[in-house]
């Protein structure tokens, strides 16, 4: 049996961050991001 993955919590969208880094976060934390004014751009 496989494991549940749930695409509002795991980190899968990559996101370049205003630094230049990039990370990979779960829906909730990028339209989070997005809606608290965060510099934060999907790659």
């Amino acid at each position: 049996m496989s494991k549940a993955f749930s695409l509002l919590d795991e980190p899968w969208l990559p996101v370049r961050l205003a630094d230049g880094r990039t990370e990979m976060l779960g829906l909730l934390e990028v339209l989070s991001s997005a809606h608290a004014g965060m510099n934060r751009v999907l790659t």
